[in-house]
């Protein structure tokens, strides 16, 4: 069985979307981030950098960051079509773009919302640079992202919509993202309503995206 090292509203809720749309047997063991949870010498010992999602196979692997466990889990389930199969033409764009938010709006909300861990000094520039960042990231998502229910016009629901879903309740204020890239706001409802993620939904984030229609 897969064990799975978890918070709420953290980036294990696309490790336990995926799992479950794979239909794989899988623990989650929670961890209290907020006291210290992932700093304890037994946590570190699994994953030295002390940072969840972490995963542990079967076989004792350690797998960590949310973009790698995704691609890696949906290449070994592949009967649920979850990642375009090599050759594919879309499979370099899904991994384009998995990279692409991991890098950029991934790493962009740790600075919004742990800007001192960035700066000794003052931490409001750091947060200001980091939400103009995530927004230009999402503007141009929104341009590249197909006008269907999911990212991929050919494939269809993948991965890479799963991490869109996650990453779009890290905004906080879901309203204005909303109101501004309607696409990708679609593509996170289509995720939500999806009978395998709607209880990971409700466990990591509650019911609803957290906006008002605009």
């Amino acid at each position: 069985m897969l064990t799975l090292y978890d918070c709420k509203t953290t980036g294990g809720a696309c490790v336990q979307a995926t799992l479950a749309e794979a239909g794989a047997a899988f623990e989650v063991r929670e961890i209290d981030y907020a006291n210290g949870g992932t700093k304890t010498t037994e946590f570190l010992s699994i994953n030295p950098r002390g940072q969840i999602p972490t995963l542990i196979t079967p076989g004792g692997h350690v797998l960590t960051e949310s973009a790698a466990i995704l691609m890696s889990l949906a290449d070994n389930y592949p009967q649920k079509e979850l990642i375009p199969p090599p050759g594919h033409p879309e499979r370099g764009q899904m991994t384009r773009w998995m990279v692409f938010m991991a890098t950029n709006i991934y790493e962009g909300y740790l600075r919004c919302y742990y800007p001192q861990a960035f700066t000794n000094k003052e931490i409001e520039p750091v947060m200001e640079k980091g939400r103009n960042h995530v927004d230009a990231q999402w503007a141009i998502l929104e341009q590249e992202a197909s006008a269907s229910p999911y990212f991929l016009k050919d494939h269809g629901f993948s991965v890479l919509d799963i991490y869109i879903w996650m990453l779009f309740q890290w905004e906080g204020d879901t309203t204005r993202l909303g109101g501004l890239t309607p696409k990708i706001r679609s593509i996170a409802e289509s995720v939500m309503e999806r009978p395998a993620i709607s209880p990971i939904q409700d466990w990591h984030f509650g019911p609803g995206l957290g906006y008002e229609d605009v």
